[in-house]
């Protein structure tokens, strides 16, 4: 039997293309696979995607990049309305967004101030939510785990920060709505990192082993900066679909493609140290 681990990575993955009416990534196979737990709502919790990023580096407006015909919000979008009951999208390109992601009922919001990267976002989203605290992600983290998230919507401190390869990930974190007069005066003082947030706020950092428990692979922090990401996103994918195919297939197998190849394991997003 699989594990559970993979069983929803299968599942979110199968989710995402039978929403789109496309060709499926996962095998008729596993439509009979044992379904795992029921995911509850996250109560006074909200989640806000980070739809911003020129993808300078991508050569595309990140958002809107698409694998197999699914944009990379939109992944996003369908793992995480999952957990709670209030998504936020932010970004500064509002109509078109809206027309991308209206089918999923979440809330997209305008960016409160240009041009000052994704603390402007973290700002926007944490004063337009309805919850007291929210995880906030990137629109490019489509292989995040529901679990992961969960577990970090759980734990306690102003903002709760997993540690990856020995330095927190920001953009994967939960935020308190109670410490916006703190990013307001930091954003005044022209302090526009949002690592710069943790050292005046109580931090509650979460160690990789903790986040291995739910995602042996880590693949929650994999993100997408360039067209090599992108080819190993959709590589990961048809891996997945390939070992899925085989209800029989060795899960061990399975985890040895998922972990394989250099551009698997995330990187941290460069302007957030």
């Amino acid at each position: 039997m699989l594990s559970t681990n993979i069983q929803t990575l299968i599942k979110d993955a199968q989710q995402i293309m039978k929403s789109h009416n496309t060709s499926s990534l996962i095998g008729e196979s596993m439509s009979r696979a044992q379904s795992v737990r029921p995911m509850s709502r996250g109560e006074g919790s909200s989640v806000v995607v980070l739809a911003g990023g020129r993808g300078r580096r991508l050569g595309a407006f990140k958002p809107f990049t698409t694998i197999n015909g699914v944009s990379l919000v939109e992944m996003v979008i369908m793992k995480l309305r999952q957990i709670v009951p209030e998504v936020l999208v932010v970004t500064d390109k509002v109509d078109e967004l809206r027309r991308v992601v209206c089918k999923y009922g979440v809330k997209v919001v305008e960016d409160e101030i240009k041009g000052i990267g994704p603390i402007a976002g973290v700002y926007t989203g944490l004063r337009h939510m309805t919850g007291h605290r929210a995880f906030i992600c990137g629109s490019d983290m489509i292989f995040i785990n529901p679990r992961v998230v969960e577990f970090l919507l759980k734990q306690n401190g102003d903002v709760v920060v997993p540690i990856y390869r020995g330095y927190p990930e920001p953009l994967h974190a939960v935020y308190s709505r109670s410490i916006l007069p703190i990013i307001g005066e930091l954003i005044k003082e022209g302090m526009y990192k949002v690592s710069e947030i943790l050292k005046f706020v109580k931090v509650n950092y979460v160690h990789e082993d903790q986040i291995r428990r739910y995602d042996p692979c880590l693949l929650t922090f994999f993100n997408i900066n360039t067209r090599e990401d992108l080819e190993e996103a959709e590589k990961i994918l048809n891996r997945i679909d390939k070992a899925s195919r085989n209800p029989l297939s060795d899960v061990s197998m399975l985890y040895h493609l998922l972990s394989k190849g250099k551009g698997l394991m995330a990187k941290n997003v460069k302007d957030t140290r």
